[in-house]
């Protein structure tokens, strides 16, 4: 049977990482434990979420832009669903990032960090649902804190593990805010997605090397673009579990995988 989709989207101001189905606090309608109408229900699962680019520039007084920044996360998930409207949700894991830095047309600076810890909190929540079409709300947070690995200069080695050209661990500090407001339809076990999300981001190089470019020893940059587009769909019977892969682009590009178990 053929459907037109008609999906309403607005965005407001409130948290790129992995956004997720308008469904989702609905989707699973009965779990393994949890009986079909119970209040609460308890959701564990596994999130890979790569991010091939986004574009940031200085907000330090410098004139470094970005002509990479990626970064690849494993967190596992854990979501607990009230009421089948509202979910609030944590996840906890790793992430690892590749960032190539540009102060000028001829300098390149490349930076690859260790994969160690990152996490995120949230919400979604459904805002409305009329005949298969869902609208909903979802926001969160998103930290990380690895070490930095390699710096290279032009592809020439600027720093590495026990280098003494830095009296400090050079680290990284990542953090996103973004707030999405999307709208799904249900087709059999299909549930797509598109939404309108805004998103803040900032990274803190810290400790940089003495011989860095111009002996510039912390850095800060900022996302460029603020608003993007998120794309996505669920699979799911409606009960035990459900996947759902998920892009977002324009403001960044970016592919998420996340798997879910409703206990």
């Amino acid at each position: 049977m053929y459907r037109t989709i008609v999906f309403i989207i607005f965005s407001a101001n409130l948290f790129a990482f992995y956004s997720g189905n308008p469904s989702d606090p609905a989707i699973i309608q009965k779990g393994l434990f949890f009986c079909e109408g119970n209040p609460v229900s308890v959701q564990v699962g596994y999130l890979r979420d790569q991010l091939y680019n986004q574009k940031q520039c200085s907000s330090s007084g410098t004139s470094f832009s970005t002509d990479n920044f990626s970064y690849i996360s494993d967190q596992g998930t854990l979501d607990i669903n009230f009421l089948n409207r509202v979910s609030v949700f944590t996840k906890i894991g790793s992430a690892a990032f590749n960032v190539t830095l540009r102060p000028e047309s001829t300098s390149m600076y490349s930076i690859i960090t260790s994969n160690q810890l990152a996490y995120s909190i949230g919400f979604q929540g459904i805002l409305s649902y009329w005949k298969g079409l869902t609208l909903g709300v979802n926001g969160g947070f998103f930290h990380a804190n690895p070490h930095i690995l390699y710096i290279t200069g032009n592809g020439v080695p600027l720093y590495q593990p026990g280098d003494s050209v830095a009296t400090n661990q050079s680290s990284l500090t990542y953090k996103q805010w973004q707030v999405a407001l999307a709208a799904s339809y249900q087709v059999s076990i299909f549930y797509p997605y598109i939404g309108l999300k805004y998103l803040t981001s900032s990274s803190y190089f810290k400790n940089l090397p003495g011989n860095f470019y111009n002996t510039v020893n912390n850095l800060k940059t900022k996302n460029k673009r603020k608003f993007g587009i998120v794309l996505g769909t669920t699979f799911t019977n409606g009960q035990n579990f459900d996947l759902t892969v998920e892009s977002r682009i324009i403001d960044e590009q970016s592919l998420s995988i996340k798997g879910s178990i409703e206990f």
